[in-house]
């Protein structure tokens, strides 16, 4: 069996594409996707629970952060938190920047369009680094975990 991946057109068109909806149609979508995939959201919210800083200030990065969904909803939930978006689609950082705006959630994310090959940030910036859905997108896998 052989997985077809997208290619950065495809997403480009995809982030493009939710750019034109509505508030109504985008918090629906965040709801939506949060609520489908609660399972994933818990254990990644029991896991930085388990950092024992939840009070504390923790600097949280995705890698390849798409629409922004996993930033925000790290956000929302752990609001002493900076939550860092990573990603090298402009379309995908504006449409991240759209979704924190309206969840208002924009003053605690940051997006930034940047390759995981060469991320724009000092050693042990971050406290946790996450990433899913994106590693089979990536030539040389090594090379990001090094990063």
């Amino acid at each position: 069996m052989t997985i077809k991946k997208k290619s950065s057109t495809g997403f480009k068109k995809e982030y493009n594409a939710y750019n034109k909806y509505d508030r109504k149609f985008i918090l629906k979508d965040f709801n939506d996707k949060i609520r489908d995939n609660k399972t994933f959201y818990n254990l990644l919210s029991k896991y930085i629970k388990k950092t024992g800083r939840k009070n504390a200030h923790v600097r949280i990065l995705e890698v390849g952060c798409g629409t922004g969904r996993t930033v925000c909803y790290l956000s929302k939930q752990f609001r002493k938190t900076k939550v860092y978006g990573l990603d090298i689609l402009k379309e995908s950082i504006g449409f991240s920047k759209k979704l924190a705006k309206i969840l208002r959630c924009e003053k605690r994310v940051k997006f930034i369009m940047g390759n995981a090959e060469k991320m724009p940030f000092s050693n042990r910036f971050f406290d946790i680094i996450l990433s899913q859905g994106t590693i089979e997108h990536f030539k040389d896998i090594s090379k990001i975990m090094k990063e």
